[in-house]
């Protein structure tokens, strides 16, 4: 059985669309495990009524607000079957999904060093593809060298299999409610390729209240953050992406107030740290003024 597991919170309102989707689906073998991630709007009573229906088979699970990384993964923890896929409460998927998901399935399922699946997404508004094709129609490719070597662009459908993904959980950090998805995708890829289809598999929107749209400052996510470029200074990468980290990494540090010995002392690759240092604090000084020069929030 095939899991689709969609986090949410406070989008009882946009559901719908998912669901209408999964209604569609030529394939009915698989199970929607929603994650209520603390919402306070009618959501859990839009799926308990899904679920009275009885068309397909749905799994709902309220939990306390920790974010969408931690929603994932207990999405995950509830998973049945040997596939998942993930699904954002304002995207639907294309009629014939499953089917696809189910028909490459059947190539890559005794291969273990490939984890999953990579499929395209799609505009809502128009049909287009979100960033770039593959460069191939089908292939096999590491994550890593879709995206740093060949700098292939836009959000991408994933499907994993379930214990894979159990064993690299999307990553959350205590304080802090967001964490950059890279830091799961790019330890996963140091052991494992995907299967990438040049198939749009899930059309997406952009909404203005949305993480990919409205981001989150620095100061919210500094550990994930730093997580992320330091990981990224492996030399697993290229050299520019290297680089690029380090530089970011050091002026993450210097942002958190770390002293500049320790932040040459923490680094590990002195050389590396030193070659991107001037860049770095460049780096540095204009974060620095742009939270400086943040407007202050109204308490009313």
């Amino acid at each position: 059985m095939l899991s689709i597991i969609t986090p949410t919170y406070n989008r009882g309102h946009l559901l719908d669309n998912a669901y209408q989707s999964l209604l569609r689906q030529d394939n009915k073998n698989f199970v929607w495990i929603i994650i209520d991630d603390g919402g306070t709007d009618n959501t859990e009573a839009v799926c308990r009524s899904w679920i009275e229906e009885g068309k397909i088979k749905i799994l709902y699970e309220r939990q306390e607000n920790g974010g969408v990384n931690r929603a994932r993964n207990r999405g995950v923890e509830l998973a049945l079957g040997e596939i998942l896929l993930y699904l954002d409460d304002d995207d639907y998927l294309s009629d014939d999904a499953v089917s696809t998901v189910y028909h490459h399935w059947e190539t890559i399922k005794d291969n273990s060093k490939i984890v999953g699946m990579l499929f395209l997404s799609g505009k809502q508004e128009t049909g287009e593809i979100i960033g770039q094709s593959f460069h191939s129609d089908v292939s096999i490719n590491n994550y890593i060298n879709i995206y740093y070597r060949e700098r292939i662009k836009g959000d991408k459908t994933v499907v994993h299999k379930t214990e894979v993904q159990r064993n690299y959980p999307f990553p959350a950090f205590d304080g802090e409610r967001f964490a950059p998805e890279g830091i799961m995708f790019n330890r996963i890829s140091k052991e494992y390729d995907y299967l990438c289809v040049n198939k749009i598999l899930q059309y997406k929107e952009y909404l203005e209240n949305g993480i990919t749209k409205s981001g989150y400052p620095e100061s919210e996510i500094m550990k994930g953050l730093l997580t992320l470029h330091y990981e990224q200074t492996d030399k697993i990468f290229p050299y520019h992406i290297r680089r690029r980290s380090m530089r970011m990494w050091i002026a993450l540090k210097l942002l958190s107030k770390t002293p500049l010995l320790s932040v040459f002392r923490e680094s590990k690759k002195p050389l590396l740290c030193l070659v991107c240092f001037p860049r770095a604090l460049v780096k540095f000084l204009c974060m620095s003024s742009r939270q400086t020069n943040k407007p202050k929030q109204s308490n009313s």
